[in-house]
């Protein structure tokens, strides 16, 4: 079984799953890239219901030549998924401050720079419509791809930290 560190994109610590746990800075980490665009995999593992926001989001990253999402259906939602994929799974009450969505990514235990896999935990306990749906979706997706949040208070980027801060259209924008 492959080792690897586990780099949540929104926590603070790192939280070592190797043998060995490791420190990385997570900031830095980026996906290996073999050819242009990068291809990272979407697993979905929530309901249809979400297929919209899941498909719309996936579309507008897909609109940077540099990236490319693409779906390959159910994942397994352990953790585990191959590589440059995202599993994106339901979870209940994913942490104390009541998260929308948390993702976490994972780097190669043999070279902290190189992200391996990553999983968006989404929480199924809070109310969902399709344009929440959609911008956490973009949101989350952003962060599949190392990136952090905007320090905008206002501004059309998903990436901004809070839905409440994004203006539409909401979609990422050329400093994502």
């Amino acid at each position: 079984m492959l080792k690897r560190v586990m780099a949540p994109l929104i926590a603070l610590a790192i939280l070592g799953l190797a043998t060995q746990p490791a420190i990385a800075d997570v900031g830095s980490a980026h996906w290996p890239r073999a050819e242009e665009p990068l291809m990272v995999y979407v697993a979905d593992g929530l309901t249809p219901s979400w297929d919209v926001a899941i498909d719309h989001a996936i579309s507008v990253w897909n609109r940077n030549p540099h990236v490319h999402y693409q779906r390959v259906g159910a994942g397994a939602c352990d953790y585990a998924e191959p590589p440059n994929t995202i599993d994106i799974c339901p979870q209940h009450a994913i942490d104390m401050y009541g998260a929308l969505a948390l993702t976490y990514m994972f780097v190669h235990p043999d070279n902290l720079a190189h992200l391996y896999d990553g999983q968006i935990d989404v929480n199924i306990d809070k109310s969902w419509w399709t344009g929440r749906q959609y911008r956490t979706m973009c949101h989350e997706l952003g962060h599949g791809l190392g990136l952090w949040h905007r320090p905008e208070l206002l501004s059309q980027s998903c990436m901004v930290a809070r839905i409440a801060y994004m203006v539409a259209p909401v979609a990422p924008d050329a400093q994502d």
